[in-house]
């Protein structure tokens, strides 16, 4: 045994990793490091090659250094001559830094070289996280959206530029490669530190180059993937986003794009996933333009084409298959089952057609349509190799390695095939051929010699990989599993027996030591005498680490080596308390060459166990495994416990939500004197974890103490999901029906919800059926960040009133909305809110009442008929009326007529029904009238309120006045002056219309002469008036003299029979006269009105009259006997009677008198020759010619005073008509 001292010299050239470094220095975004290794060098072994060295002897030690340079990360000892070493140690998982590094070698003599000290950045994240949900076909870690376009919105030219948004995903760093597809068409982002830092999302132009390669018309889809600045990508079976299909209409002239369907329903296809196995055929539709007869002869094709681009691959154009056209607008050509995974593989193909006339002339192409294809093609085999049997190859043959057909293939493409040790085996060994991949089914040849370093070593991958360039990790094909030689297996490990498992380390306790060395033991039972057994314990430096070798005799060959103790320093041992050490052992034979086999390393840790005692999240129900998120709405705290914590472990704790959304990390230092450590998780990354249906959520924790860890088994809890509100209509939170026709406005409301926080994205929805039948579905909200006010206070969405009523009367409306509780804009992220349905009701029990326009808007009204004559209106309005509504006014006057009109509704929810030409307000005045209507929609017949209509009488001074012989009120009715039966006029009254009904009478001295008694008037009295009609003498006459006359005239608006219902229209008075005074008198005492004339001058009274006698003889008695003055009218017709007696005495010459009467100067009775004493009657009717006082003259021709003698006994003078 030997301790090496701590000087050293310069070691000539430094281990270098397999593969290479990353060349960081070009990088858009500086480094820390020039150079750096990722996953694909680090994980889970990185392998390392040390160059031979000067000076080199069997037994030399050689190792590497990384990161913790106290201690080996690799090591190896020299049993042969070989141009390099290999080394090879598990790479540490999940590490974003800079590590330092060297080579060391100690010589079998004792002197140590040591390279100078380097750095690299080494980068062993994987790239956007482990798919936290692999049975979808994306990778839901990523996650990215079109600013302003949700899924299924259109892109019209009017879109100047288009904004991608990327939330940030799981271990996202600068320089990362955001690679983004547009309709297939890739563009690359490089992440900026801002944005890598930032736990907000970022947003990446499309650039417009890319743009114009979108379809011009069609569905097109938008993903993305990551690269980080290693290479590395993620190692999940989808390495894309989910597609964000939206629409494009940017241009038109081409023909549609093709549709990919399968199945029998023809479901069409967006996104083929090659680890599902397709069972069917595929159907692509073609749409051709249909032609107007004739139809083209020959007809024309549809040929189908296919631009496939495998990933990484080259892009080829392939020609499918084509159908004639059969001017159907449509038609279909089957692709095979097996197209995408035998033609595509991972990638994607875009689809076009091309219309080809008979002549073979095209006469039109299509708008393409892309379809991702994604999943893995079973298509890189494993190699075949000869000679290889039972998985073995023989020692010393030649192999020769052959390629199968394997896609896609590129003959440029650089493929290596490897030969590789599987596992750790104290350093793996590679030998590789790197060669262009020239042809299918090539084959390349590995020499015995080639392979020598291969021998004895255990299993062998051998597999081949193809490059793809551009930074891109090669293809790796399936791995075949051999053995070079007899199979042999490899030594077991160093027995140690105070060596504990702990947990998925194994721990030496110091506590255990006695003072007399650690003993171990070597479980192989195949050494013989002379071999030589070499054991090697290597701890942080030379001076704690630990050689010693020993021959093989009798005593200690075979089985009998197991016996024997091989104590262990336990000063070297104590050396290495809370460090790595490594124990091993290697047995040389005495063959020439010797044989050297290796055993198994054995790994362990020196110092006090770790005993791991609980891990749990307080809040959490235990018993149930369960999380509620109201009992983590201030956060959630992780607590955990254990022996013996040192000052400078470490403790990470880790929670993770199953969709890789919601995670958290954090480090707390160890403290000697502490019992718990706890971690609070804070409640923004709790809210991220909230799902509709509840989140898997991971926590680990790992305590870190040296190069060892240990780690709880992963507590796993369900976060349930949160409850969240229930949307409704303001002012209406619980009822059934919604009262849309009394409504002003109508808002939702989403009441505020726990875990709310402004950015969260809301989605709200109404669903119905419209007045047509058909469903409708208005989205009100999509994808709209919430504003911190609503966040506290709830949000509130106007639904449009004019849009509510367009629903069918009676049918569900249906409120629904979700919201995204992570902050992002896609709907795989959303929670929904409680949903409500309402009943529409746009319309009452009972509607409004009708308006009468231009009057009040009341339901009682009053009006002046005579303002609205020539204008009545009914307006109906009701909230919500449609054009197909039937509106159905009627009309029901006081005394019980009805009339109706109907009419369509109007979309402005006012129907104006004019009733003029009824003239129903002509019935009305002095009454009233009322109005009501009917709605009737889809068969339901729905009734209003009524209107009622005061109709005001008509001012009486507004009325014509009525008069007799069309004399003017107030005047004398004179009867001498009237001939006969009198007459009455009145112009037209205000509102008058036919089979109104009439009065007239004459109202004298207390008693009503009726003169027209119920008259329902005729079209010519309703349009002129009364005209001339008849009124009977008698009523004038049955007026005393010099009294007043009413004319009065009344009038039943409504035609009614009952004169009870009339009103008095007009009323005219007058007086009523007789300007002739019938004179009947006795001459005995006087003979007024008379007056004696010249032929009576002696005349005088007596008992018997007025005796007219001659007192003379002369002749001078001819004359005038008596004379008076009458007021005559022409036209009626008078008479005049005088009694005479002749009583000149008989005989003799005595003159009788001769009589005769004048009226008017006009002889009308006479002459008559008296009889002697006999009483005569002088009786006359007369008319006169001309109007006013008349003379009427007693007239006596006899002039001879002999004789001549009468008596006038009475005289009268009366009107005959």
């Amino acid at each position: 045994m030997s301790t090496p001292p701590d000087d050293f010299d310069e070691l000539d050239d430094q281990a270098y990793p397999v593969p290479s470094f990353i060349d960081l220095s070009f990088k858009k975004y500086p480094e820390p490091a020039k150079k750096g290794l990722g996953r694909r060098a680090l994980i889970p072994w990185s392998y390392w090659g040390i160059s031979s060295w000067r000076n080199k002897n069997k037994l030399d030690y050689y190792a590497i250094r990384v990161d913790d340079l106290s201690q080996p990360r690799a090591s190896g000892t020299v049993t042969e001559d070989l141009p390099f070493y290999h080394l090879a140690f598990r790479g540490d998982e999940d590490i974003d830094k800079v590590v330092k590094y060297f080579s060391r070698v100690v010589r079998f003599s004792g002197q140590e070289s040591r390279s100078v000290v380097d750095e690299f950045l080494a980068l062993t994240t994987i790239p956007s996280g482990n798919d936290p949900n692999e049975n979808e076909p994306y990778h839901s870690g990523l996650l990215g959206w079109l600013e302003g376009i949700p899924e299924g919105g259109i892109i019209t030219p009017a879109i100047n530029e288009l904004w991608w948004w990327i939330y940030p995903y799981v271990n996202i760093r600068q320089n990362d490669e955001n690679i983004i597809e547009v309709d297939g068409n890739a563009f690359t982002h490089i992440v900026s530190p801002e944005q890598a830092s930032s736990k907000k999302a970022y947003r990446v132009q499309i650039p417009p180059e890319i743009i114009d390669k979108i379809t011009r018309s069609g569905s097109f889809g938008i993903r993305m993937k990551m690269r980080n600045v290693m290479g590395d990508e993620p190692e999940s079976r989808y390495k894309y986003s989910k597609p964000y299909f939206v629409f494009s209409e940017l241009g038109t002239g081409k023909l549609s794009q093709p549709v990919v369907t399968q199945g029998p329903d023809e479901d069409e296809v967006f996104e083929i996933d090659l680890d599902y196995e397709a069972l069917l055929d595929f159907l692509v539709k073609v749409y051709p333009v249909r032609f107007p007869k004739p139809y083209p002869s020959p007809r024309h094709t549809c040929q189908l084409y296919a631009e496939i681009t495998p990933d990484g691959g080259v892009t080829e154009v392939l020609t499918l298959g084509a159908t004639p056209d059969k001017n159907q607008g449509g038609e279909s050509i089957i692709l095979d089952r097996n197209f995408f995974n035998d033609k595509v593989g991972p990638g994607k193909v875009r689809f076009f057609y091309k219309v080809i006339s008979g002549a073979g002339i095209e006469v039109g192409e299509s708008y393409s349509n892309l379809i991702y294809v994604i999943g893995q093609q079973r298509s890189m085999p494993k190699p075949l190799l000869k000679p290889f049997t039972g998985g073995l190859i023989p020692r010393s043959k030649d192999v020769e390695f052959g390629f199968p057909i394997y896609y896609p293939f590129d003959a440029k493409s650089l493929v290596t095939a490897i030969f590789r040790t599987k596992g750790n085996n104290n350093g793996a060994y590679v030998v590789t051929s790197k060669q262009l991949a020239a042809m299918q089914q090539n084959k390349r040849l590995f020499t015995s010699n080639s392979l020598k370093a291969l021998a004895e070593k255990g299993d062998l991958e051998v597999f081949y990989e193809v490059a793809q360039g551009n930074l891109k990790p090669p293809r790796t094909s399936e791995k075949e599993i051999a053995r070079i030689g007899e199979g042999e297996a490899e030594l077991p490990a160093l027995y140690i027996g105070l060596i504990k498992s702990n947990y998925s380390n194994f721990n030496l306790d110091p506590a255990e030591f006695t003072g007399y060395g650690v003993i171990s033991k070597i479980f192989y039972s195949g050494t013989v005498s002379g071999n030589e057994v070499q054991v090697s314990i290597e701890g942080g430096g030379p001076k704690s680490s630990y050689k010693y070798s020993f021959t093989i005799d009798k005593s200690t060959e075979g089985l009998k080596l197991s016996d024997l103790e091989i104590p262990l320093p336990e000063d070297i041992l104590l050396a290495n308390v809370n460090t790595l050490v490594t124990a091993r052992y290697s047995v040389v034979s005495t063959d020439s060459p010797p044989v050297i086999r290796h055993s198994e390393v054995l790994i362990f840790s020196v110092g006090a166990p770790v005993e791991l005692e609980s891990f749990k999240l307080i809040e959490s129900d235990a018993a149930q495994a369960t999380i509620t998120p109201m009992a983590v709405i201030k956060g959630g705290n992780l607590e955990m416990r254990y022996s013996k914590p040192l000052k400078d472990d470490l403790i990470t704790f880790k929670w993770m939500g199953q969709f890789g959304i919601s995670q958290y990390t954090e480090v707390v230092k160890g403290n000697s004197k502490a019992t718990a450590f706890k971690s609070n998780v804070p409640v923004e990354v709790i809210s991220k974890a909230l799902r509709a249906n509840g989140n898997n959520i991971a926590m680990d924790c790992t305590i870190t103490r040296g190069t060892f860890q240990y780690t709880f088994d992963t507590l796993r809890l369900r976060l349930q999901p949160l409850g969240l509100p229930t949307l409704y209509i303001n002012g209406y939170p619980t009822t059934a029906g919604l009262p849309l026709h009394q409504m002003t406005i109508v808002t939702i409301i989403i009441p505020a919800w726990n875990f709310a926080y402004a950015g969260q994205y809301i989605w709200v929805e109404v669903t119905g059926i419209l007045q047509s039948g058909a469903a409708f579905t208005d989205r009100l909200e999509v994808a709209r960040p919430i504003t911190a006010t609503e966040a506290t206070a709830g949000v509130l969405i106007n639904w449009p009133l004019a849009r509510a009523r367009q629903v069918r009367d009676g049918s569900p409306i249906t409120l629904s909305g979700r919201v995204s509780l992570p902050g992002i804009p896609l709907e795989q992220t959303t929670t929904p809110f409680g949903g409500r349905s309402y009943v529409g009701e746009l319309l009452p029990a009972t509607l409004g009442f009708p308006t009468f326009k231009g009057a009040p808007a009341t339901q009682v009204v009053t009006i002046d008929p005579i303002a609205y004559e020539y204008n009545v209106n009914i307006a109906v309005t009701a909230a919500g009326m449609l054009t197909t509504d039937l509106i159905t006014v009627t009309c029901t006057t006081q005394s019980g007529a009805t009339f109706q009109l109907t009419a369509n509704g109007l979309a402005s929810g006012t129907v104006v029904i004019n009733f003029t030409s009824q003239n129903i307000i002509h019935n009305c005045v002095g009454g009233w009238m009322q109005f009501r209507y009917t709605l009737t929609r889809n068969g339901k017949v729905t009734p209003s309120n009524v209107l009622t209509v005061y109709v005001s009488a008509i001012n009486f001074a507004k009325n014509p006045v009525a008069t007799i012989n069309n004399q003017s009120p107030q005047t004398t009715l004179d009867l001498n002056r009237i001939v006969g039966a009198a007459s009455y006029s009145m112009a037209k009254w205000p509102m008058a219309k036919i089979g109104q009904t009439v009065w007239v009478d004459f109202a004298v001295s207390g008693r009503v002469v009726p003169i027209l008694v119920g008259y329902a008037i005729p079209p010519v009295v309703a349009a002129t008036g009364i005209q001339k009609f008849g009124f009977p003498r008698a009523a004038l006459q049955a007026a005393p003299k010099g009294s007043w006359g009413y004319l009065q005239i009344y009038l039943a608006y409504d035609g009614s029979p009952d004169k009870g219902r009339a009103v008095l229209v007009s009323q005219t008075p007058y007086i009523v006269n007789d300007s002739f005074v019938p004179s009947d008198i006795r001459l005995v005492n006087g003979l007024s009105p008379w007056s004696l004339g010249s032929a009576a001058s002696g005349a005088n009274f007596t008992p018997t009259g007025l005796y007219v006698g001659t007192e003379r003889f002369d002749n001078s008695f001819a004359g005038t006997v008596m004379s008076t003055v009458v007021d005559c009218t022409v036209g009626h017709s008078y008479t005049v009677s005088i009694v005479v007696l002749n009583n000149t005495p008989r005989g003799g010459q005595y003159y009788d008198p001769v009589l005769e009467i004048y009226v008017g100067g006009r002889l009308i009775y006479g002459a008559i020759t008296l009889p002697k004493y006999t009483w005569t009657w002088l009786n006359v009717l007369f008319t006169v010619t001309a109007t006013g006082a008349t003379n009427i003259v007693l007239h006596n021709r006899t002039s001879n005073g002999i004789g001549n003698d009468f008596y006038v006994h009475a005289a009268s003078v009366n009107r005959a008509t």
